[in-house]
Parts: C-alpha cells; structure tokens; sequence
C-alpha cells in the first residue's frame, strides 16, 4: 500500500509541475528545486474479507495519510520550505 501511495502522489505532482510549465529533471543543477514528497502515518480503513458466504461490512471512511512536500536547492540542499497535510 505504501508503494502506490508513494508511486502515486509522484507521478500526480511530476504531472501537475509539468503542465504549469515546469521542466521535470532527473539531476541537480544550477536554477533546480528538489521537491521531495512523502506519505507518512498511512491507515486504510478495509474489512476483513476472509470469511466464507455473503457478508456486507461497511467502513465510515477509507483511511487517512499525511503527505509532507519539502523545497530544496538541488545543489546545495538548503531547505527553502516544507509543508505537511
């Protein structure tokens, strides 16, 4: 669950940069941010489903997650700004 949580917001935020215009690099450089993105304290709120014949269960919400954004300087590291939702 981790991974396509992790694969997921990646790819989303590469696509929203790029189709604001931002060029998407794969190496440090001079005029380069590093915008690293994590998923932390992931809970998904499924049913147990291993049980025989018909059984409905229903869940009042699907989980939570945190995503923290952090700015950097590719070179140098220097944090510039972060953000935690």
């Amino acid at each position: 669950m981790l991974d396509i949580a992790r694969d997921g917001v990646s790819e989303v935020y590469a696509g929203a940069f790029a189709k604001a215009g931002y060029e998407i690099v794969t190496a440090p450089g001079p005029n380069v941010l590093r915008i690293p993105a994590a998923v932390t304290n992931l809970t998904v709120t499924a049913p147990d489903t291993l049980q025989a014949g018909r059984v409905t269960r229903y869940s009042r919400d699907a989980g939570q997650a945190t995503l923290l954004l952090e700015v950097r300087v590719s070179l140098s590291g220097a944090l510039m700004g972060a953000l935690s939702r």
